[in-house]
This record gives structure tokens, C-alpha cells and sequence, in this order.
């Protein structure tokens, strides 16, 4: 029942903290409880989906952003097509990358969202900046990892082809 706590104000100071249910009969208790749960449910389920969905997605844009910036494509090179190929070829990494930090926010909000919830039910307070940036840290090892192992399948698949 987290959310139904609610500090009462006594001439502008807080002196307790009271259920909003506590004058409630336990039937309607427990449909608030099976209400606020299934809330939290959902949401967790939202959450999930968002974040391996986009997380995908940032594995792959890194790992194409880091073979293509190692092995410089030669349509994008053709120097009777522009005038400053070079030039194109970093504005396009540029805004790569640019893609990336955005996709990288949409995948780490989710996710720190989902881990204050968690430290919100178990332990009815809010989780340290510290303790986000070490789950956020994780998250991000765990998708360098994953780019990693996609940039080196694809070298892979591009040298012995």
C-alpha cells in the first residue's frame, strides 16, 4: 500500500503518517491492494516490453555505428558524387551517434523507472542517485557486451564471405 500513505500536516509541519485505508473495512482493503498490485503489474509488464525492445535496438545501432566507422563504406566515399565525401561520411556518424544517445535514454528510463518502483515496494523509500547510476551502469555493461558480440558476428560474417 505505498501509495496510500499520506503524511497528515498539523499547522504546516508533518507529525504522522496514516493509511488513507485504515477506516476502511478489510474487504475494501483488500480490493485496494488487488487494485494498486495489478497497477504495478502492468506497468512492470509496460516496462519490460519498452526496454528490451529499445535495448535491441541500441545494440544494433552501436553495432553498426562502430563497423561502419572502422570500415568506411565506399558508396558514401565516391568522390564524384559530393564534393566533400569525407565531410558527409562524419555527418552521418555524427548524427548516428546523436540516434544513439537518444536511444540510450529511451532504453536506461524504463528501466530506472522500473527499478524505483521496485525499491518503492520493497523498501518504501526512494533509491540513492548511487544506487541508479550502479543499476544503470550494469544495464549499460550488459549492452556494450551485446555490441560487442553483434559488431564481431558481423566482421565475421563480412571477412569469410
Amino acid at each position: 500500500m505505498i501509495f496510500l500513505y499520506i503524511p497528515v500536516l498539523v499547522h504546516g509541519t508533518a507529525c504522522k503518517n496514516y493509511s488513507a485505508t485504515e477506516n476502511f473495512s478489510s474487504s475494501e482493503q483488500k480490493r485496494f491492494l488487488e487494485y494498486y498490485q495489478a497497477i504495478c503489474k502492468h506497468q512492470l509488464k509496460r516496462l519490460l516490453v519498452i526496454a528490451r525492445e529499445s535495448s535491441i535496438q541500441l545494440v544494433l545501432q552501436n553495432a553498426i555505428l562502430i563497423y561502419d566507422f572502422f570500415h568506411q563504406p565506399v558508396t558514401e566515399l565516391y568522390y564524384q558524387d559530393k564534393i566533400y565525401p569525407t565531410a558527409y561520411w562524419r555527418f552521418m556518424i555524427f548524427i548516428r551517434t546523436i540516434s544513439i544517445f537518444i536511444s540510450a535514454f529511451a532504453t536506461l528510463l524504463p528501466i530506472i523507472e522500473d527499478y524505483k518502483m521496485k525499491c518503492y515496494k520493497r523498501f518504501h523509500q526512494a533509491p540513492t542517485p548511487i544506487q541508479i547510476f550502479v543499476n544503470a551502469l550494469k544495464v549499460l555493461a550488459h549492452i556494450a557486451l551485446s555490441t560487442g558480440l553483434v559488431y564481431l558476428e558481423r566482421l565475421e560474417n563480412t571477412i569469410f564471405q
